[in-house]
């Protein structure tokens, strides 16, 4: 067998028992919520709701803990955190993660209508990851997933039960592709990859890890307790199920425009407290008609007025109040009513969203003990209002086999939503564990709210 084969093959039966470790963190990552717990337990609030994270962010943070924490215990846990990330600029790290999962699920005999719980929810039946990496210099990471191809309820996540053909799968394999570089303190990203921004660990009005990606040009700086995102990406442009049909510009449609999504936001960190604002803008012109002004990181888009687009602003913020507990809160508007403030305006009411919430972790001498809880809401406009350029409406198309489907851009649910999300979770030192999670999204009257129209 040729020679670099057989490296490959053993690389990939290697992982299958754990590997170098992650390259890219989510806010649910273990790595993740360790270290956020450190700096809460230690009366800090987490310095940054922009993801996904880079070893390099890991190790950055928690060193900044380590010089802050008052007690030699908090310094002491922070120091295994450093060695168990094993952060090396030294090292080249060549690596591969292989995951195998099957599920089966019990199901009532109501058939529903879900998509995202029905195919993205579930895991794929396998996944394949490939990375080459140097600590605080370069990423390079490709990943690609196998999923049964989508055709509604299935007893499980491997088997599509097609006449003839067993194993049907979705073609749209590949996850994550992206090129990582870091010149100095600014980071860069280019390729295919998932995001999340904002306090929330799952939810978000702005771009979060619900989509399944997102392919971008990321940047990132942090400047001492200040940090800068901007983020730069083209959305699906292929029409989706039950998708626009009368698009009143003339050679206005799909395929032939373009979509982009841009985003700029700012972070500042005080010792308890985090406030984040941000600018996401959703763009399709006639003639693709865009201008550089439409890309700027430092910029207002409103005030100067380069052109159609789709604006919310977003503001968070996030307190330690008390060791080990976070409340944070976020809170958007896509268009705000004037009038009653006698100030001349459109009729539109004002277009907002919120999301409240709290966690608290807390480690007890012989176990783990966590609490999460988040509640939200969205106006029945929200992200989609606009008639004449319907086509910039926050709306995230998908790319499938058999009918592309479409998701909610900038809210789990989309307009006209509201939900409950928890979580119970209980561990003992010997990496055993126990977790309940809930989410409750009540059947309201959702007679306006539509995410297309």
């Amino acid at each position: 067998m040729n020679r670099h084969l057989t490296i490959l093959l053993i690389l990939l039966l290697h992982n299958l028992w754990g590997g170098y470790g992650q390259v890219s963190y989510m806010p649910d990552d273990p790595a993740v919520i360790e270290l956020k717990t450190l700096y809460l337990e230690s009366g800090r609030v987490f310095p940054t709701g922009s993801f996904p994270l880079d070893r390099r962010d890991l190790h950055r943070l928690a060193l900044k803990l380590k010089e802050q924490a008052l007690s030699s215990e908090a310094r002491e846990r922070v120091a295994e955190f450093l060695e168990e990330l094993s952060f090396n600029r030294e090292v080249i790290r060549l690596g591969s993660d292989v995951k195998f999962t099957y599920e089966h699920y019990l199901r009532t005999d109501e058939e529903w209508e879900d998509y995202y719980r029905l195919f993205f929810e579930p895991e794929p039946a396998m996944v394949i990851d490939l990375y080459y990496m140097q600590d605080g210099l370069a990423v390079i990471d490709i990943a690609g997933s196998w999923r049964r191809e989508y055709d509604g309820f299935s007893p499980n996540n491997f088997f599509a039960f097609k006449p003839g053909n067993p194993f049907a799968q979705e073609n749209q394999f590949l996850q994550k592709g992206y090129f990582r570089y870091f010149f100095g303190p600014l980071e860069m990203e280019l390729g295919r990859n998932k995001v999340h921004y904002g306090p929330s660990r799952y939810s978000s009005l702005l771009l979060s890890q619900s989509l399944p990606f997102l392919d971008a040009l990321r940047l990132r700086l942090p400047i001492g307790p200040l940090e800068m995102t901007s983020l730069v990406s083209t959305l699906e442009n292929r029409s989706a199920a039950d998708d626009l049909e009368d698009l009143i510009i003339p050679d206005y449609n799909f395929v032939d425009n373009t979509i982009i999504c841009t985003m700029h936001r700012f972070e500042y960190a005080f010792k308890r407290l985090r406030l984040g604002i941000s600018g996401l803008s959703i763009i399709t012109r006639p003639d693709n008609a865009f201008l550089l002004g439409d890309f700027f990181p430092v910029f207002s888009w409103h005030t100067a007025d380069v052109g159609w687009h789709n604006l919310s602003m977003i503001g968070d913020v996030c307190l330690a109040p008390l060791p080990g507990l976070e409340v944070f809160a976020q809170y958007g508007v896509d268009d705000i009513r004037l009038g009653s403030v006698n100030i001349g305006d459109d009729p539109i009411p004002t277009i907002d969203a919120y999301i409240i919430g709290l966690s608290f972790d807390r480690r007890l001498p012989k176990a783990n003990f966590s609490f999460y809880l988040e509640g939200g809401y969205t106006h029945y406009l929200w992200g989609n209002f606009h008639e004449e350029y319907a086509l910039s409406r926050a709306i995230y198309r998908y790319f499938m086999d058999r009918e592309n489907q479409i998701l909610p851009m900038t809210s789990p649910f989309g307009p006209g939503s509201r939900w409950i999300y928890g979580e119970i979770g209980w561990g003992n030192l010997n990496n055993v564990s126990i977790n309940c999670r809930y989410r409750i999204v009540p059947n309201i009257n959702t007679s306006q709210a539509d995410i297309i129209n």
